[in-house]
C-alpha cells in the first residue's frame, strides 16, 4: 500500500509546483527598490523599476522597516503600463526607516 502511495504523492507534487510556476503572477514581474532616501521619521522616498512581461498596469507591494525589522511603512504602489517601468513615490512612516523592499507584484 505504502509503495503505490509515494509515488502518487510525488506525482501529486510535481504537477502542483509545475503548474504554480506556470500560472503565478511572481514570474511575470521583476520589481527591484532601485534606491531610496530617508527624509525624515514620518517619510522615505523610493524609486520602483520593475521590468514585467506584459506591458498591462500593475500593484507593487512595499515595506519600510526599522533596524529590528519591524514593519514601519507600508505601500501598495500603482505601476503604469509599459514593460520596464521606473516609479518614485513617497512612503508614509510611523518610524524612521532602516530599510525599504518589495513584497510582490500583481496585475491591476
Amino acid at each position: 500500500m505504502y509503495v503505490l502511495l509515494v509515488p502518487v504523492l510525488a506525482a501529486f507534487m510535481w504537477i502542483a509546483l509545475k503548474l504554480y510556476g506556470q500560472y503565478s503572477d511572481s514570474n511575470n514581474y521583476e520589481p527591484v527598490v532601485d534606491s531610496f532616501s530617508v527624509i525624515s521619521a514620518q517619510q522615505v522616498n523610493l524609486r520602483l523599476q520593475v521590468s514585467k512581461a506584459d506591458t498591462d498596469p500593475a500593484v507593487c507591494r512595499v515595506q519600510a522597516t526599522d533596524q529590528q525589522s519591524n514593519e514601519v511603512g507600508y505601500a501598495q504602489i500603482s505601476v503604469p503600463a509599459g514593460g520596464d517601468v521606473q516609479v518614485d513615490y513617497s512612503l508614509k512612516t510611523s518610524a524612521r526607516a532602516f530599510s525599504v523592499s518589495v513584497l510582490g507584484c500583481s496585475a491591476g
